[in-house]
């Protein structure tokens, strides 16, 4: 006899798509993964957490409890989300990157050891790596954050087409010993 067809509905606005439990390692059972996207056997995905659109979950990637990835969002390496983090449109996270609380969108690329939130919204073609630590932060557009740089409690936007925003750890150290 074959298996059921199972169905769940992501909130992405497509409705019922066919989709299957995530089986952890050690057979632990896990969240939501819809048919059309793409879940390594060694990534963790946790039972009150989904993966749907053509999202792919990559490496030891841990997604955990109410956070979710969509569209053709990528986590992947050793990258870690929790606490209601959701990740979507073309956006990626990984290597060390850790993210609680946050939204990840549009092409924005969070990597290396970057530590990211609570309350935090990266969007655009927004790039952070290194050893960054961001909270309660908005930015978008073409920002690189990079080094040991700490931000907390901003908004960065950057629209010109012609140049990139940069702010690494030793600039924005500057920046705060200045007043700027």
């Amino acid at each position: 006899m074959g298996k059921k067809m199972m169905r769940h509905d992501f909130g992405d606005g497509l409705g019922m798509v066919p989709a299957h439990l995530h089986e952890n390692l050690g057979g632990e059972p896990g969240g939501w993964v819809a048919n059309s996207a793409s879940v390594d056997r060694t990534a963790y995905v946790d039972p009150e957490a989904s993966v749907g659109g053509h999202a792919k979950v990559h490496g030891n990637a841990y997604i955990g409890a109410f956070c979710s990835v969509g569209n053709n969002a990528e986590v992947f390496e050793g990258a870690r989300i929790t606490e209601e983090t959701h990740v979507f449109e073309n956006a990626k996270v990984h290597g060390n990157a850790k993210i609680i609380d946050g939204m990840i969108s549009g092409d924005a690329d969070v990597a290396g050891d970057s530590r990211i939130g609570p309350g935090v919204w990266i969007s655009g073609t927004a790039k952070v790596v290194g050893a960054t630590t961001i909270e309660a932060a908005t930015m978008g557009g073409r920002i690189l954050i990079d080094g040991d740089a700490v931000i907390d409690g901003e908004e960065i936007r950057h629209k010109s087409t012609e140049a990139d925003f940069v702010i690494t750890g030793a600039e924005r150290r500057l920046r705060e010993l200045e007043g700027v």
